[in-house]
């Protein structure tokens, strides 16, 4: 994230809030997480867990890594779990790392 004005980031900002407004604490918490798909974010937290790294970069997470990670787990993900998990770490390579102020952007539940 980018710092503010004061160098700290937006979201120690939203932290600090929401220990002083309750308001502030619902707002950053925010919507529930879907129960349903909790295996599909394990799955992802396991794949992303063994991630390959270029120049210190996080890469993306291949098809290939997908089929042997199923096929070592003996997992059998639908196409459209597939898809999901692309999805996921297509959001999570797009995510700001975190700055040292708590932020955990690591696809770890």
């Amino acid at each position: 994230m980018q710092p503010q004005k004061d160098g700290r980031t937006l979201a120690a900002h939203l932290r600090l809030a929401a220990k002083l407004d309750a308001r502030a604490a619902a707002d950053l918490a925010g919507p529930p997480f879907p129960q349903d798909c909790a295996y599909v974010w394990t799955w992802f937290c396991e794949l992303s867990a063994a991630r390959t790294y270029d120049d210190g970069r996080p890469q993306p997470i291949s098809y290939t890594e997908i089929k042997s990670w199923a096929y070592l787990t003996g997992r059998q993900p639908q196409p459209w779990e597939v898809e999901w998990l692309r999805e996921l770490d297509a959001v999570w390579l797009a995510a700001p790392k975190g700055g040292g102020d708590g932020d955990r952007r690591d696809g770890h539940a």
